[in-house]
């Protein structure tokens, strides 16, 4: 009997002092970090491994047979799990656990319960915002072992509301068995997001394995190239071949990025692989800007920098082909955030009736802006203040949130660092053996040199959608630009050498390309909207694939689907490494 006694003050000591704990430290700060999370993800794995974590006999979470991709849910892990060990500790939430003085909220995780634990982690750990060190996630920040019924009475001051408030981005976590926002949690975390201009994220996991594939076809494409160019000997028509390859890969290039149809861009990355790797081997180097000076060193540098360019070409229909992975990937996160969604969370349900009646009185009259931002995000892949306001203004975001990375990388990083190089040649080189052009195109590729200079850290140092725009109007700029360089690069290829007449237009090409980049990425979304005819100009900017591009303005629905295959939830996968 004093046993018992001794046990149960013990118990009423443990609450007393993880009340105390909770009522000490705010509620936006029962945070954990990244390791705190990769350190769960070890110690869920062991447990299953030591029989700790078993489904239950209820047969409602049978995980056995995909406990390693997905693992058990979060129920099963709250039950089975976290409460032991937290009960053991003194009855606090494991984030206090982890960190009795708290942490400061970066991030809001926003999830439905249903989803396996290595689902969650493996997408969260992923998508995790730049700069944010610390989330806060219920399942980790609630003390399981308490009231949390009492902290729930007024959804306003609930834990839930306190943290979103204080956290700059709501990280949403799709899962596969049914939309987050069927939870009417979820949908009142919506609300508050919505509210309070929050940016809102859908998390995935990381495809880095279907990359790595990527690579070794990539790899063969290129092997595929180099060895047709040296098994096959056209003789005098190796210009005129080439030209012809140089067409080809400009039409797969363009081809690839502006339709939809996910086979056919597979088939055309591959094909503008092999065509720059036959030119890469078979290329005969054009000449004319060093000409006249004497150096028989400055034949190899032009051999070797227009081979350099040509591999940066090549490197392009890899990162074409990651675009096309990654837009793959966060369309299939986009279903599963609307499956079992029904358009509006009047719909979404909630298991304590009186939560259930606190949320929709304290939503009020606010659904249909909540259901927008719920629709935006799902459309677009993020959900902000900045693309609400251009959906609501009529244009298609379909996948802004996900903009191709392809051009972006190539001008802002190898073309930049070629073009430096050149500029080095030209100063020490071309002063003396041209100096008419010298004078020409110096200052020329100096200034686009700044401009990708300042794109570069304006990137750097935007919020998140006004990344996405910033890539995705480099991308459409781009292809034009490329669009018109490429007659340039025809003439040179068919007479041998770069023309430098006087009556030359083909270097003002690219600072008016880069200028016009420019002046849209320091416009900005909002900007570029309020400008005569912006709004068709954002249009032309966010479209995918060619309906998308031709189609009039229709808000931030998805366009039709060009691509008559579906993606099963075995060809997407997740990856929990």
């Amino acid at each position: 009997m004093a046993s018992d006694n001794d046990s149960e003050r013990g118990e009423r000591r443990h609450t007393e002092r993880a009340i105390s704990l909770h009522e000490s430290v705010s509620p936006d700060r029962w945070c954990v970090n990244w390791a705190d999370l990769k350190y769960l993800k070890q110690e869920v794995r062991q447990a299953i491994k030591n029989g700790e974590i078993t489904p239950p006999d209820d047969g409602s979470d049978d995980f056995l047979g995909t406990a390693e991709n997905y693992g058990p849910s979060i129920y099963t892990v709250t039950d089975q799990h976290i409460k032991p060990i937290t009960q053991r500790a003194g009855k606090m939430s494991w984030a206090l656990m982890r960190h009795p003085e708290g942490l400061d909220c970066d991030v809001f995780i926003s999830h439905a319960w249903q989803e396996g634990i290595f689902e969650f982690l493996s997408k969260v750990l992923h998508s995790r915002p730049r700069h944010a060190r610390h989330a806060w996630c219920c399942m980790l920040a609630n003390p399981q072992h308490l009231d949390i019924a009492a902290m729930l009475q007024s959804p306003r001051h609930s834990p839930f509301a306190v943290a979103l408030e204080a956290s700059t981005t709501v990280l949403v976590v799709p899962n596969r068995l049914c939309s987050v926002y069927t939870r009417l949690w979820c949908a009142y975390e919506a609300y508050l997001a919505q509210e309070q201009g929050k940016i809102i994220l859908i998390a995935r996991a990381s495809n880095w394995r279907r990359v790595c594939n990527a690579m070794w076809y990539m790899a063969l494409a290129a092997f595929v190239g180099s060895a047709l160019a040296v098994l096959l000997d056209f003789q005098g028509w190796t210009r005129y071949v080439n030209l012809g390859v140089t067409c080809v890969a400009a039409i797969a290039g363009v081809g690839s990025m502006v339709t939809a149809k996910n086979t056919l861009r597979v088939a055309l990355n591959f094909i503008g692989e092999v065509m720059c790797w036959y030119l890469v081997v078979e290329w005969d180097t054009v000449g004319g800007l060093y000409s006249r000076h004497p150096s028989p060193f400055l034949d190899y540098v032009a051999a070797v920098t227009q081979r350099a360019w040509i591999v940066c070409l090549a490197a392009t229909f890899f990162l074409l082909e990651v675009d096309r992975i990654n837009s793959e990937v966060t369309g299939w996160e986009a279903q599963q955030l609307a499956r079992g969604y029904t358009g509006s969370i009047v719909h979404a349900t909630c298991s304590r009736p009186e939560d259930d009646e606190a949320i929709r009185r304290e939503i009020g009259g606010t659904v249909e802006a909540v259901d927008y931002a719920i629709q935006v995000l799902m459309s677009a892949g993020m959900s902000t203040p900045t693309l609400r306001e251009v959906a609501a203004r009529g244009v298609c975001i379909h996948q802004a949130a996900n903009p191709a990375i392809a051009l972006p990388m190539l001008l802002l990083g190898p073309f930049l660092m070629l073009t430096f190089v050149t500029l080095i040649f030209d100063s020490i080189y071309l002063r003396d053996s041209n100096p008419e052009w010298f004078a020409r195109l110096l200052p020329l590729r100096a200034t686009t040199v700044l401009q990708r200079v300042i794109m570069l850290l304006k990137i750097r140092c935007s919020p998140r959608d006004e990344r996405c725009y910033i890539y995705l109007v480099i991308q459409k700029c781009a292809t034009v630009y490329l669009a018109f360089i490429t007659p340039a690069m025809v003439k040179c290829q068919l007479n041998g050498y770069l023309s430098y007449d006087s009556t030359s237009t083909w270097f003002l090409i690219p600072p008016i390309a880069y200028s016009t980049m420019l002046a849209f990425v320091m416009l900005g979304f909002r900007r570029t909207a309020n400008l005569p005819c912006g709004l068709y100009l954002l249009q032309m900017f966010l479209a995918r694939g060619f309906r998308t591009l031709f189609m009039t303005t229709t808000g931030c629905g998805a366009p039709p689907n060009e691509d008559s295959e579906s993606d099963s939830e075995s060809e997407i996968g997740t990856d929990t490494s």
